[in-house]
């Protein structure tokens, strides 16, 4: 199931190149070349891989599919945030308290 992902993802000349496996669930997670998470302390593109909240079944790799094409036209448009796609805070955000996020909430 998963090489016909992949195989399609290529076929459709996605530059991530994997969905993989992972844990005792199945978790499947979209890997590939991104920018460094914001706060990592790395200044250069590197291998990594992003969970997709989708486990190993039919429906779950047709998501994981459909997740690594939105991720990829991302990255060509330059428009990839890692805020949208993992749980990682920019150094900005580092004293961003509860009352905060119950603010932001206001006023949206």
């Amino acid at each position: 199931m998963l090489d016909k992902a992949n195989q399609k993802l290529k076929n459709a000349r996605v530059s991530l190149k994997a969905i993989r496996r992972s844990g005792d669930r199945l978790w499947l997670y979209v890997q590939g070349t991104f920018p460094p998470k914001p706060g990592s302390g790395k200044t250069k593109w590197h291998q990594q891989s992003i969970a997709t909240g989708r486990q190993l079944t039919k429906i779950g790799v047709k998501s994981a599919i459909a997740i690594a094409q939105r991720i990829d036209a991302q990255l060509v448009e330059e428009m990839f945030d890692w805020k949208q796609w993992a749980n990682v805070r920019s150094k900005d955000e580092k004293d961003f308290t509860a009352g905060d996020w119950v603010d932001s909430f206001k006023q949206d």
